[in-house]
């Protein structure tokens, strides 16, 4: 974000709407704070859009480039998807999601007309890219202590079926086992963002969200495009 897309936001003075994996928490988008985008959109908060209009009219005209990030299952305010086909759903009962920074970008592009020049209001979905990245020291750490947890498992013959979980105790990686069987459903799985560690009125990442995130995502130097 801030090497890449903000030097040709800034160069161009465009509006980037990054779209970001994330049916039903928003934690990679979260995450794409360490970045610095302006504003950041995620499932477990829905959109005033209004809100966010004024928002976006009132930044651009300050600093003429933004930068918004989306996950792909941000809803509107009344509860429904940005951009999902009900009708075509997955295994799971998920909805085919169709482009939610697609969709958000043409609705700024046509609906801040009047404000600015919205012809440089363009949208990116990097998809899989997301996925491509370096493992740092932590990914490496959490990986190698999961297989070792698995081959344990399977060494005593443990016949209860379990998944493994990674978590911080006293700045310490753990390493959990559970059950299946204790899980009902899916949803017990997930683990989502509160306004812990997102804002809804700014749109981003909270201060005790970005020292979370410092622990797992190297954060980007600010760069200031001003002369």
């Amino acid at each position: 974000l801030n090497e890449g897309l903000r030097t040709t936001a800034y160069s161009h003075e465009r509006i980037i709407v990054v779209e970001s994996m994330g049916m039903h928490a928003g934690w990679l988008a979260l995450s794409s704070s360490m970045g610095h985008p302006d504003f950041i959109i995620i499932p477990e908060f829905t959109l005033d859009y209004p809100s966010f209009v004024k928002k976006v009219v009132e930044k651009y005209s300050k600093q003429k480039n933004l930068i918004i990030v989306v996950a792909e299952g941000a809803r509107w305010s009344d509860g429904s998807y940005i951009s999902a086909n009900e009708n075509e759903k997955d295994s799971f009962g998920h909805p085919r999601f169709k482009g939610a920074a697609n969709l958000l970008a043409e609705k700024i592009k046509n609906d801040l007309k009047d404000y600015f020049d919205t012809r440089n209001v363009n949208s990116v979905n990097p998809s899989y890219l997301y996925r491509s990245g370096k493992p740092n020291k932590l990914d490496i750490s959490a990986a190698t202590k999961l297989g070792a947890a698995a081959v344990r498992h399977l060494k005593h013959m443990n016949k209860q079926s379990i998944f493994l979980t990674t978590n911080f105790d006293k700045e310490k990686l753990e390493i959990a086992g559970y059950p299946i069987t204790d899980v009902e459903n899916i949803d017990h799985l997930h683990r989502f963002v509160t306004d812990q560690f997102y804002d809804p009125t700014k749109l981003n990442v909270t201060k005790y969200g970005k020292r979370f995130l410092s622990k797992i995502v190297d954060e980007f130097p600010i760069v200031n495009y001003r002369l």
